[in-house]
């Protein structure tokens, strides 16, 4: 597997777009991508389950992600405000910054924005209630540290469940679960989670304490990150020609620091900063577009080598300034015997 890498240099959206009342609330759907990567849900989405979930409803062709999705939150429709416990008020300049706010605040689990307040994001612990409220726009988090995220809901029973206010409880015990589910008010666990085939709960979140990876050894799929993730540099693997490809969630959400480190150990390497098939590679990239489904495809932008040589490759990753959705650490094997031994991803400092 060879993921498309795509260097957009002039993607500007993030903070430069003003949002306000006038301009957000016109048509949100207007020429929406319906690549599979914005799509949200299977095709049996109902209508009104879609525009509930603040989606763009399309006949014959399912539900997907407005103009305002954001990465590592699903929203409610417009005008829909969460009744909740606040943790911190503050004056935003749009919807943009209210989200980077909550992913930067470890007990941060969604926010109210309105136009219609000075202080015009709302940081929430939970939310207990959707009420109307004209001006108002409600999203719900599903974007931590270490913790892939999928928009569905498991087929199976719930074995325990939390209050969303204790979310740092309910994670820390993942070690005991397979999984996790969110929804507005209640952190659920699981001992067992099946996501296939998908259901139409587009407004709840399973997460997993997982990387999403791919990695050959003879053609058999094998999990070589118990090997590359143990911060030992005296446990290694040999590459192959089909390589190795790991997605890293949200590395810095839950702190005010944005930036990544990447380190990586072993011999041989061959640091890179843009795939190039004609040696060994290694390459550092995070996607360039919003992952409603999590994904190690897609478009990607590339991080910045700081330095390499034949034993180390350091990157920063700055994600145009805002918390990576993940990091995706591509490693590929085509002319040498490249060997890695550990990989950190660590906040920048």
């Amino acid at each position: 597997m060879i993921c498309t890498i795509l260097l957009l240099c002039l993607l500007k959206l993030a903070y430069q777009t003003q949002w306000t009342e006038e301009t957000f609330f016109q048509d949100e759907c207007y020429h929406v991508s319906r690549s599979p990567s914005n799509q949200i849900g299977p095709k049996t989405v109902t209508e009104t389950i879609c525009k509930d979930n603040g989606g763009c409803f399309f006949i014959n062709d399912g539900c997907y992600g407005s103009k305002y999705e954001l990465a590592g939150f699903r929203r409610t429709k417009l005008h829909v405000a969460c009744s909740g416990s606040n943790i911190e008020e503050i004056d935003a300049i749009d919807i943009n910054f209210c989200a980077q706010k909550c992913l930067s605040t470890e007990r941060c689990n969604g926010f109210v924005f309105t136009f219609s307040e000075e202080d015009n994001c709302f940081l929430k612990v939970d939310c207990q209630s959707l009420e109307e409220e004209d001006g108002s726009i409600s999203y719900l988090r599903n974007g931590y540290r270490d913790l892939t995220c999928y928009r569905d809901k498991c087929h199976d029973d719930i074995d325990d469940q939390l209050p969303l206010d204790d979310f740092q409880h309910c994670t820390d015990e993942l070690d005991n679960y397979v999984a996790v589910g969110l929804s507005n008010e209640h952190c659920d666990q699981y001992n067992d989670c099946s996501l296939l085939p998908k259901t139409t709960r587009i407004d709840y979140a399973s997460c997993f304490k997982e990387y999403l990876f791919e990695y050959h050894v003879d053609d058999r799929l094998k999990d070589p990150n118990v090997i590359l993730m143990d911060g030992k540099v005296d446990t290694c693997i040999v590459l192959n020609k089909r390589g190795y490809y790991a997605r890293h969630p949200w590395p810095t959400a839950g702190g005010e620091e944005k930036k990544a480190n990447v380190k990586i150990y072993g011999e041989n390497l061959s640091c890179s900063e843009i795939s190039n098939e004609l040696d060994g590679q290694i390459y550092v990239i995070y996607p360039a577009i919003n992952q409603i489904e999590p994904s190690i495809n897609g478009l990607f932008k590339g991080c910045d080598l700081n330095f390499g040589n034949s034993t180390y490759c350091a990157y920063i990753c700055n994600c145009d300034n805002k918390h990576c959705q993940a990091i995706q650490v591509n490693l590929i094997n085509y002319s040498q015997d490249m060997t890695v031994c550990d990989i950190k991803i660590e906040t920048h400092v």
